[in-house]
């Protein structure tokens, strides 16, 4: 299932799969993800990102969104170390453009307000136009307004 355009649908739908027991690794992070672009992240959401990682092989997309729930709520030392386990899983050295929204807001977090609109601006949109209402470059946009800065 798709976040694009019925988020609250998706959100409801992966949580009926969690309760039922029948929620994949996939879906774990589906559900967690789905709640940072809702702007909804709540403790239930960083446990089932968390299960995400837990339940799943090595793969750096749990990882990301782990590391994305924890810089969300302010929790920037995690959200560090869980995007460097994502790099390394996914074999880069350095950050991509999904990983700089991580970056902008553990920035933000410490005042660096500059670095983290440096941050935000290097986070790219997708080429599919129905991936933009899910992407870390949608978030970006969502802190730069947020931070009184223009987005892209």
């Amino acid at each position: 299932m798709s976040i694009q355009r019925q988020p609250e649908e998706a959100l409801s739908y992966y949580q009926r799969l969690v309760n039922m027991g029948r929620a994949t690794a996939t879906d774990l992070n589906n559900l967690a993800w789905t709640s940072l672009v809702m702007n909804a992240v709540a403790p239930e959401f960083i446990r089932t990102a968390e299960r995400a990682v837990q339940t799943g092989e090595a793969n750096p997309v749990p990882l990301h969104t782990l590391a994305s729930l924890y810089a969300e709520i302010g929790e920037g030392v995690k959200a560090r170390d869980v995007l460097l386990q994502s790099m390394q899983v996914g074999g880069r050295d350095e950050p991509d453009h999904d990983d700089w929204y991580v970056l902008g807001r553990i920035a933000e977090q410490f005042g660096e307000n500059d670095a983290a609109t440096e941050a935000y601006r290097k986070v790219e949109k997708p080429a599919d136009d129905m991936r933009v209402p899910e992407s870390t470059y949608t978030l970006a946009q969502r802190r730069l307004t947020a931070m009184g800065r223009s987005p892209r």
